[in-house]
């Protein structure tokens, strides 16, 4: 005896033609914006807020001896800041302006500032502002398999206490240096 009419049928159901698949997100984009809100690399150390690197650093230090001794966070520096030619350098630069009334200052300006004249220093053999000087980039990464790298100089201050017998601590010398890391 044949089957063929007693087999039972399997329903298959196709999701391919379902409407309104989501879309892949940019995950370059993702990465990026996680990296740069761990590092807050565009940030003056005193604009820092307290997470990523810098919650880090904090929460670590001070790291103390017998109390005759600390290990003391100061602010870290990523990358290498200068202008085209090399002239100005260091992140402090990148934020530092001038007023229409001769004013100094360093520190993000405003679009309120910037329209009533605030600039931005600028490099006065380049005319270029302070920026962020990358060792190598994407063309030169792709070929030869590498991936970005930047010097990180922790500042760190070494304090030496004094202690009398009441136990009243009082500063005897302090010495400030700054670590580099390469990451």
């Amino acid at each position: 005896m044949s089957d063929i009419g007693t087999q039972k049928r399997i329903v298959r159901k196709s999701f391919a033609k379902l409407k309104g698949i989501m879309s892949v997100p940019n995950l370059i984009e993702v990465q990026s914006k996680s990296f740069n809100d761990f590092v807050q690399l565009d940030f003056l150390p005193s604009e820092r807020l307290h997470m990523g690197l810098e919650k880090v650093l904090q929460d670590t230090f001070p790291i103390e001896h017998e109390d005759k001794m600390s290990l003391e966070y100061v602010s870290y520096e990523l990358g290498d800041w200068s202008c085209t030619c090399g002239k100005l350098t260091g992140s402090e630069n990148r934020y530092r302006w001038t007023a229409p009334s001769g004013e100094t200052g360093m520190s993000r300006l405003t679009s309120e500032q910037l329209k009533k004249g605030f600039k931005y220093l600028t490099c006065s053999n380049c005319l270029s502002r302070v920026r962020l000087e990358m060792p190598i980039d994407v063309a030169e990464c792709r070929t030869s398999g590498q991936s970005y790298s930047l010097p990180l100089r922790v500042k760190i201050q070494l304090v030496a206490w004094d202690v009398d017998q009441d136990g009243n601590k009082s500063v005897r010398d302090i010495k400030e240096q700054n670590i580099f890391f390469f990451v």
